[in-house]
């Protein structure tokens, strides 16, 4: 039997500096570890399983899995966020034929609500591009929302989702399950009154249903069906053109990134030094100095070498990243870029 592991981390201090680390491995049914480590607060692990040492290329394994995110300032905020919580469970009942009381909801701590569905329901398997494919589910249910609250940038393979009844270190107040009837009856403070504990899970059915199972089916071929078609270039050589850099780019190397995205918008930034002329050598100088001069915080050494060598298999496969990628990260500057600014 195949041996699944996840990926665990947290935060911790060192001389009054609080640093994020990761790269702690275990079983999925071991994350008391991870809680006892971090003292149970600001403490993650991968939403998805892996059943390879090559985390890049292993099958992965997850439930389906929305964040919805608001600045939950004021009872108007809530109003918005729980009017898009609806329209979801709703998209999900008649797009995903799944009902709503099949789907896990925890209220995050802060912004707002992480939704899970466990794989069981739809009868989903093991497969290396899931996360692609729960992206394209995300974009989906996102067109339902009012107030674009599902944040559609967490896809990629080694996403970190924080753990049930763990406390979120900016608001002192746990990411507690949740009941959507509670839900729409609460208001603001009574729900950040209500995370001020730990709660008890709610039951939930993951029993598969056959109707769930055939509307995955059509999407899965949907998503096939719309991927792009990346033609194997067996003549490719690396570019040695020696361009300025984009704009994006070069916002990226001087801004730098904090957490979240930040292996994806690695990758880019080295893709964007190999097609400049750079070689693999150049590339790791170079990136491994705006690690630890401008990310907050820094991603682990080995982690910008293994985006770098993704990067270098990605071209030589003829792959790169475009504006469509780089828009979608934020990083996109239409004002000052002249490619952009022939596509507005």
């Amino acid at each position: 039997m195949t041996d699944w592991y996840i990926e665990g981390g947290g935060k911790y201090t060192i001389k009054d500096k609080k640093i994020f680390g990761r790269n702690i491995f275990i079983s999925p049914e071991d994350t008391d570890i991870l809680r006892n480590k971090f003292n149970n607060t600001d403490v993650f692990s991968t939403i998805y399983q892996y059943c390879d040492q090559d985390r890049d290329a292993s099958k992965i394994y997850a439930p389906l899995y929305f964040d919805m995110d608001i600045d939950l300032s004021s009872e108007l905020q809530w109003k918005k966020i729980k009017r898009d919580l609806s329209f979801v469970l709703t998209a999900i009942e008649n797009e995903l034929k799944i009902p709503r009381d099949r789907v896990q909801l925890f209220f995050s701590g802060n912004k707002g609500f992480h939704l899970l569905i466990s794989p069981l329901i739809f009868g989903i398997q093991p497969i290396v591009n899931l996360n692609e494919f729960y992206k394209f589910i995300a974009l989906k249910m996102q067109s339902y929302t009012l107030f674009n609250t599902i944040d559609t940038k967490i896809y990629d393979r080694k996403r970190l989702f924080r753990l049930p009844n763990s406390i979120n270190g900016k608001t002192n107040r746990y990411k507690v399950p949740v009941s959507y009837d509670y839900i729409k009856k609460s208001t603001h403070k009574d729900i950040l009154l209500y995370a001020s504990s730990e709660k008890e899970y709610i039951n939930i059915d993951t029993s598969e249903i056959t109707n769930a199972i055939e509307a995955m089916k059509v999407l899965w071929t949907t998503f096939n069906d719309n991927k792009p078609k990346h033609k194997k270039n067996k003549n490719f050589q690396m570019t040695h053109s020696n361009f300025e850099l984009l704009p994006c780019i070069k916002a990226i190397l001087e801004e730098g990134v904090t957490q979240g995205n930040r292996n994806n918008t690695a990758i880019i930034v080295a893709s964007a030094l190999l097609q400049n002329g750079k070689d693999e050598e150049e590339v790791q100088e170079i990136m491994l100095q705006w690690n630890e001069e401008k990310n907050l915080p820094q991603l682990p050494r080995q982690e910008i070498l293994t985006v770098i060598s993704s990067a270098t298999k990605r071209l030589s496969e003829g792959k790169s990243f475009g504006c469509t990628t780089i828009k979608e990260y934020g990083w996109c500057k239409p004002d000052i870029c002249r490619i952009a600014k022939r596509s507005l």
